[in-house]
């Protein structure tokens, strides 16, 4: 009897569930029909497939011709299978912030290895990798490349904030604060904006 119950109950539970689902599906797309009714009506409207089109283009352009902004792979093998799918949930997240931009950038990864662990982490994703930055400044100086960092201590201390310890930012923010950067007319205080409120206390 015991058993039954249980039984009767997971089912009733499983109805509940698949109703509430049918219920705030409906809500949605009802939503959506007042939204592009309300866009009809300013003239606002545009098809999600031009949409997506127009986003592809831009997308394309930018890799063509769009500053570069490159994630380095580089310390794949140093990197903890929990850091993989960190930096792949980062990249991911870049990826959707930077076709979001009226001005995306030409987002590229470096000494990436298609069959290795940060791929396989990417292709089943689509926060954290805070390491390695010694290691990169020094391979940057051995190689003569100019190594900058973003004015997140200077930003804090603007703002009345003590200046960080340790001023890390995961990648996806690092990428949002360039493309903010460079959409906003150059402007460091409005582009640092998304610095998280963690490393302003």
């Amino acid at each position: 009897p015991e058993s039954m119950n249980f039984k009767r109950k997971y089912i009733r539970r499983k109805k509940i569930i698949k109703e509430k689902r049918r219920t705030e599906k409906l809500r949605k797309r009802a939503k959506e029909r007042e939204k592009i009714k309300h866009m009809l009506q300013e003239g606002n409207y545009v098809d999600k497939r031009l949409l997506k089109q127009n986003i592809k283009d831009k997308v394309a352009l930018a890799f063509q011709k769009g500053i570069k902004l490159c994630i380095d792979c580089t310390y794949e093998p140093c990197m903890t299978p929990k850091e993989h799918n960190k930096l792949a949930q980062q990249i991911c997240r870049a990826y959707g912030a930077n076709r979001k931009y009226p001005r995306p950038a030409s987002l590229h990864l470096v000494n990436y290895q298609p069959d290795g662990p940060i791929a396989k982490a990417c292709m089943g994703k689509c926060d954290g990798f805070e390491g390695y930055c010694g290691k990169s400044l020094n391979e940057a100086n051995s190689k003569k490349c100019r190594a900058l960092r973003l004015p997140v201590c200077e930003f804090a201390e603007k703002h009345g904030a003590a200046k960080p310890k340790n001023p890390v930012l995961a990648i996806n923010q690092v990428v949002d604060i360039v493309l903010r950067y460079l959409n906003n007319g150059q402007n460091w205080s409005e582009a640092l904006s998304v610095v998280p409120e963690r490393l302003l206390r």
